[in-house]
């Protein structure tokens, strides 16, 4: 296992491989760097006063078999994780990488490419959040809400199977811009039809979004 206490800054090529790495802080990727998560977990530790993110600022993440998440067995947990793809970033994850956080994932940029394949974008372990942050009953439930502006995503073969839906207001899986967004044989949890009450989360695509939808 290893552990970085403070924020990280990635500028060139830097790998995670068969291990826990914990990170109490930010964790940059800019235009030059490149991150690697093989086998791995990569691990955010955070608190209610000092919520931390991950931006990939136009260089590379890729997943191969690896995990990102939350880490809640702490005094004082916090569960969220706002992670932003932007700037012509690229991400790539396969071989059964996860997504595994409640709060946002904000991908935007013309030139900005995310392409999962049998990869999970998913919410922490329920009994872990019902266990250790409190109130339970808000989105740390779920995982993140996702929003799309001008990017090219592809899934294939995936999995967004908890977007948020608490009470009133859902969190569509919002495409903006010029957004595309392709989907091949991958569950994506909104509805077909519009719900007063609960509200329930939609393919939402706003603007010139395309999305294409197979299998």
């Amino acid at each position: 296992m290893a552990a970085v206490s403070g924020d990280m800054t990635i500028t060139g090529s830097y790998t995670i491989e068969n291990t826990v790495f914990t990170i109490d802080g930010t964790l940059t990727i800019t235009s030059t760097g490149t991150l690697t998560i093989r086998n791995a977990e990569l691990r955010f530790v955070s608190d209610g006063s000092n919520p931390h993110s991950m931006i990939v600022n136009g260089g590379k993440l890729i997943l191969d078999g690896g995990t990102i998440t939350t880490y809640l067995d702490q005094v004082s947990s916090y569960p969220f994780l706002t992670m932003t793809v932007q700037n012509g970033a690229s991400v790539k994850a396969s071989n059964d990488s996860v997504l595994r956080f409640p709060g946002s994932l904000t991908i935007s940029g013309a030139t900005t490419k995310v392409n999962l394949s049998g990869t999970n974008i998913t919410h922490l372990d329920l009994s872990m959040v019902d266990k250790y942050y409190s109130p339970i009953l808000t989105d740390a439930d779920y995982g993140p809400a996702i929003t799309i502006t001008d990017a090219t995503v592809e899934l294939y073969d995936s999995r967004i199977d908890s977007l948020p839906e608490l009470g009133g207001a859902a969190n569509n899986l919002t495409l903006a811009g010029n957004a595309e967004f392709t989907a091949v044989n991958t569950y994506i949890d909104v509805d077909f039809i519009h719900v007063t009450y609960p509200s329930h989360n939609k393919l939402l695509m706003q603007n010139n979004a395309r999305a294409y939808l197979y299998g």
